[in-house]
């Protein structure tokens, strides 16, 4: 079982993997559990971190399979973390 703590770690890993899969457009949409599975997390901690994000307005749920798009609350919070689309190598947590 995972605790609160494992979902706020991987909070801004998880928004900056999404808002790299659709390449911070807010029309893309990717499924929840391929993001954290590219990060490690299992499809119960995906969802629970994807939940938190929702609740956050950074990101949006487009289908009750998993399905969600970073919403344009998102791609500012983003690129107030440092993230880019022309030079991602730069950014870090």
């Amino acid at each position: 079982m995972f605790i609160q703590d494992d979902i706020k770690e991987n909070l801004p890993l998880f928004l900056v993997e999404l808002y790299h899969r659709t390449q911070g457009d807010a029309s893309v949409e990717v499924s929840m559990f391929d993001i954290g599975e590219s990060l490690g997390l299992d499809r119960r901690l995906s969802l629970r971190t994807a939940e938190e994000l929702i609740g956050t307005g950074l990101v949006e749920i487009k289908t009750l399979s998993g399905i969600i798009g970073i919403t344009t609350e998102g791609i500012t919070e983003v690129r107030q973390l440092g993230a880019s689309l022309k030079n991602e190598k730069e950014f870090k947590i």
